[in-house]
């Protein structure tokens, strides 16, 4: 499994935008899930095979090439991390809308919400501003 990813800024900010849309989705967490199960399995039979004293050749397991190790699996990670900072902003913020739109919602609680809000996406786009993908 190999990804290909490309950023076009069309406007400043944009960048952080195409970086949410196409990287933070469930289908690229799905696929970075992949990679880092399909790499622990290579890791998995290397292991087993130098426990038995057998000699390895890393082009012979999955994910044990440069490109895959200082890339690929990396930006897996983030893109999983990103995914659940992601959805955690998004539940917050429905949250907030569901109890702002109810007639019977206690200004505390929905004072609450508001500040759970905000710092979820505070550290969302923090997250979003410090990351950064290899191509």
């Amino acid at each position: 499994m190999s990804f290909s990813f490309s950023v076009s800024a069309e406007t400043p900010g944009s960048e952080n935008k195409n970086i949410e849309d196409e990287r933070f989705s469930e289908q690229r967490a799905l696929q970075a899930l992949a990679v880092i199960k399909e790499s622990l399995q290579s890791f998995k039979l290397i292991v087993v095979k130098s426990e038995n004293e057998e000699p390895i050749i890393l082009k012979n397991f999955q994910h044990t090439d440069w490109e895959m190790q200082n890339i690929g699996i990396p930006n897996s990670l983030m893109t999983i991390e990103g995914v659940i900072r992601k959805q955690k902003y998004m539940i917050s913020k429905l949250e907030y809308e569901l109890e702002s739109m109810k007639n019977s919602a206690s200004k505390k609680r929905s004072e609450e919400l508001e500040k759970q809000l905000h710092i979820d996406q505070d550290n969302y786009n923090k997250y979003l501003d410090s990351i950064i993908l290899a191509d």
